[in-house]
């Protein structure tokens, strides 16, 4: 009888676990404003911006923690990727876990009435090191400043417990070189290599300029920034700014400059450049001002809050747009009928809107349908004892990357499976040869009579396309006829850097399936 033999698809079993992080848990905002997405909670929400349906029961709703920020609109803090609080901080003052200001953490270069006052950052190569950029408010020119965290000091901790401190020698350093007038517009965004970042913060003027500042290992590189410039496009410095963003993937931006337009294009991650500049002009109505600026999670849509109004474009089609004004009408237009300003994405994939001095937030639960949009107002309660002001709290865009997408291909360094069915029913078979095709050493396996499935487990080294050869013996050694399979080993880029989440398959869609 021919013994039949099927070869199983390979498997992932790299054990590649890269689930959703968590540093960006920790909300602190407004007026002593703190929200946890470690605890949830479910309440009602009450549709509005033209949301069919009555009201709605929420679930997993982020909970109330105590905070002692109090401010207009800067606000950012980070967590662990297990979701404990590291710090927060307005731009001014840096408080830790306990809600205590760290002893060196007051006098910060930022302003609590700037739109970003700042971000923070991990310190690339330098575990428990954190960098945090702080920027000044109003319409002179106010560079980035940064300071460096330790979380390994004492601060108002113990040397046992400790809560971590400013490096007193690492406080305040100027990022020198930028153009235009640079001030309440700051972020971040991780390099292309998934180890170092970018520093970027926009300069108004007769011509509009990106500053992109490097951040290594050896630090910020302080006078030399990356600056791509607008020609022909100018914002005069006699209004405030909005914010700015990057998709998750990096490759894209946009910036409202809290007046009339709002900025956008493509950004490579590995040389600071931006491209394909556009803007979105909002002259003809005055009540717009846009300032709160979002990308869905699935990065194919861009959200721009302005005032009382919210605004929805497919992203492919404004930057696709013929020529720098970009015309297109956006997908969605809402008016809440009262002032809006901060958007930001949470890690429940919803997007929540401030609501000018109130204890109420505003969720856009489904951000990557905007043809149903779904946007409820929470509860009056919803903050109390806190109230929000203008701003959310500011996070680099590369915290919130998905799980990436299962392919059919193993990880080099991790454990690869090949299964084979054999049909032997006359009991030929004794052994299977394993040869797994990168000069390792054949794995003989024992065939067990009526068991029909047998697999083996390998670890490659690097990555490739190996021919693997598998051989049926009989007991006296005779070899059957062999089986081959390729085994597609690829070299994946998910590091242990906590900003990466990517997508395995490197793939250029916005859109996570």
């Amino acid at each position: 009888m021919k013994l039949k033999y099927f070869i199983y698809t390979f498997l992932l079993l790299s054990s590649i676990n890269v689930s959703a992080q968590r540093e960006a848990s920790n909300w602190f905002f407004g007026y002593t404003g703190g929200l946890t997405w470690n605890t949830t909670r479910s309440l009602i929400g009450t549709p509005v911006g033209g949301t069919t349906g009555g009201s709605v029961v929420l679930s997993e709703l982020p909970t109330v923690i105590p905070s002692q920020i109090t401010t207009v609109e800067g606000c950012f803090s980070l967590s662990t990727d297990q979701g404990l609080l590291l710090f927060y901080s307005d731009g001014e003052r840096i408080w830790d876990r306990s809600n205590t200001i760290m002893p060196n953490g007051s006098g910060l270069q930022g302003d609590y009435s700037s739109a970003q006052s700042g971000i923070i950052l991990p310190y690339p190569g330098q575990n428990n090191r954190y960098i945090n950029v702080s920027i000044g408010a109003g319409v002179a020119s106010h560079p980035p400043y940064y300071s460096v965290i330790d979380m390994t000091l004492p601060g108002n901790g113990t040397i046992a417990n400790p809560l971590g401190d400013v490096i007193p020698a690492q406080k305040n350093i100027q990022l020198t070189g930028a153009s235009g007038t640079t001030g309440e517009s700051v972020t971040s965004i991780l390099h292309a290599n998934g180890t170092d970042y970018w520093i970027v913060a926009p300069g108004r003027g007769s011509t509009v300029y990106f500053n992109a500042w490097l951040v290594s290992s050896s630090g910020p590189q302080t006078s030399s920034p990356v600056v791509t410039s607008m020609p022909g496009f100018s914002i005069t410095p006699d209004n405030s700014c909005g914010y700015i963003k990057f998709s998750a993937d990096g490759k894209h931006f946009a910036w409202a400059d809290d007046g009339q337009y709002v900025v956008f294009g493509d950004f490579n991650a590995a040389t600071g450049q931006f491209s394909n500049l556009k803007f979105i002009d909002y002259a003809t109505d005055a009540s717009d001002e846009p300032y709160g600026i979002e990308f869905s999670p699935s990065m194919q849509y861009l959200y721009v809050g302005g005032f009382q109004k919210l605004f929805v474009y497919e992203l492919d089609v404004i930057l696709n747009w013929p020529g720098t004004n970009a015309g297109a009408a956006p997908v969605r237009q809402f008016n809440f009928g009262v002032e809006v300003n901060g958007l930001q994405l949470a890690l429940d994939g919803r997007i929540y809107v401030t609501a000018f001095e109130n204890s109420f937030l505003y969720v856009i639960t489904n951000p990557n349908t905007p043809a149903d949009l779904k946007i409820y107002q929470l509860p009056n309660s919803f903050l109390l004892p806190g109230s929000s002001a203008i701003g959310l709290p500011s996070f680099a865009a590369s915290w919130f990357r998905y799980e990436p997408e299962v392919a059919a291909f193993s990880c080099a360094g991790y454990p690869a499976s090949i299964s084979i069915q054999i049909d032997d029913t006359a009991g030929l078979t004794a052994t299977l040869d394993w040869d797994f095709g990168d000069g390792n050493t054949v794995i003989g396996q024992p065939v067990t009579n009526g068991v029909t499935d047998y697999n083996q487990l390998h670890t490659y080294a690097n990555g490739g396309a190996y021919t693997v050869v598998i051989t049926p013996r009989r007991a006296n050694g005779t070899a059957l006829e062999t089986i081959t399979v390729v085994a597609d080993i690829v070299e994946c880029s998910v590091k242990t850097n906590r900003m990466i989440r990517t997508n395995l398959l490197n793939s250029d869609t916005k859109s996570l399936r």
